[in-house]
This record gives structure tokens, sequence and C-alpha cells, in this order.
């Protein structure tokens, strides 16, 4: 996986190069402003799938009332917290992963609208 992505990045440069030396400054722009908008889109979606990541898990502690949850493997020996200290664990993450969630929205439509008043 890595060797791909390494291959991927150097093509990415020679791409860059080539099309930085065929174009004026506005066509280069307008040119990567597709991959600039996935770039962006990207990074939204890795703090918009943490974010859910959390709210499940938050749901499954405090469905359970037990954290870590039932289905949760652990490295090592972990204290298992029941009650009401392991609801607030699960609360907390449902709460963290609610943010995480609109943070990663309003990055997306920032960053948007930022692209599109390059140029």
């Amino acid at each position: 996986m890595t060797v791909v992505l390494v291959v991927l990045a150097i093509a990415f440069e020679v791409w860059l190069r080539h099309l930085s030396s065929q174009l004026d400054g506005a066509g280069l722009l307008a040119a990567l402003k597709p991959v600039l908008r996935v770039c962006l889109l990207l990074i939204a979606a890795c703090g918009l799938g943490l974010g859910a990541h959390l709210i499940v898990r938050g749901n499954t502690i405090v469905r359970a009332r037990r954290f870590p949850a039932g289905d949760t493997r652990v490295i090592r020996a972990t204290p298992v917290r029941e009650g009401p200290l392991a609801i607030r664990i699960g609360r907390r993450c449902q709460t963290g992963g609610a943010i995480l969630c609109l943070a990663g929205c309003a990055f997306a439509f920032l960053a948007m609208l930022w692209v599109n008043g390059l140029g």
C-alpha cells in the first residue's frame, strides 16, 4: 500500500510540473480546483467518519451501561466501568462525535466557499 501511495505522489508531482509548464496562472488554477475540492472533501470525510464512529460507540456504551462495551476487544487488562460512570463516558463519546460531525460539515462548506472564491 505504501508503494502505491509513493508512486501516486510521484505521478501527481510529474503531472503538476507538466501542467504548470503548459498553462498560465488562471488556467493552472482552473485545472487544480477539482483536485483541491477532492482533497478538502476527503479531509472533511475523515472528521465525519470519526464523529460517526464515536456516536455509534457512545450509543453502544450507554445501552450496555458498561465501558468498555461487551463487544470491544481490548489489548490488555482494562478496568470495567459500569453504571453512571459508564453512561457518562458514553455521553461524552456521543457529544464528541456530534461535535466532530458538525465540524466536518462546517469545514466542507467553508472549504467549498473558499475554493469557489479562488481566482
